[in-house]
């Protein structure tokens, strides 16, 4: 019997349970790597991703021009996750290598997979002088690694 994928594909059963199975697979793998990491340092040239803690979103590079400049592409927080929502961490200064461990107050640059800078824009927004759109762009800009200690007490 032929089923016909929402891609125009036609697979049979058995293809369609291999598919299944390495698609499983695949899941399980990055399951395991992820507890193996869990509790271990992050490093310059790590790829990470970035969720925003009372939303549960995560920060991602969309496809969509920014409202800013059609150029340069906007950067939001998205409930799916996604490949857009993987970063590469640079240090901004050269004095520090790939493989060195990120410190609370480190400046670091973040880049999407397509090699752009996730910066703030110059433009704000007409009702809102407070907030600054965030975006992707090919220049560097820096942000500054930091612990939310709000609700801790010093013993």
């Amino acid at each position: 019997m032929q089923r016909e994928h929402c891609w125009s594909v036609k697979c049979d059963e058995k293809s369609l349970s291999l598919l299944r199975k390495a698609a499983k697979r695949e899941a399980q793998t990055n399951n395991e790597e992820l507890q193996s990491k869990l509790g271990q340092p992050i490093h310059y040239g790590d790829q990470a991703y970035l969720m925003h803690v009372r939303s549960g979103r995560y920060l991602t590079h969309n496809r969509n021009p920014s409202a800013f400049n059609r150029l340069q592409k906007s950067v939001s927080l998205m409930e799916e996750f996604g490949e857009d929502s993987i970063f590469t961490i640079h240090s901004r200064h050269k004095f520090r290598n790939i493989t060195d461990v990120i410190y609370c107050k480190d400046e670091i640059t973040l880049l999407t997979r397509e090699g752009l800078y996730v910066g703030e824009s110059k433009d704000m927004w007409a009702n809102r002088v407070d907030m600054l759109e965030v975006r992707s762009m090919r220049s560097a800009t820096h942000w500054k690694v930091g612990v939310d200690v709000r609700g801790t007490t010093l013993a």
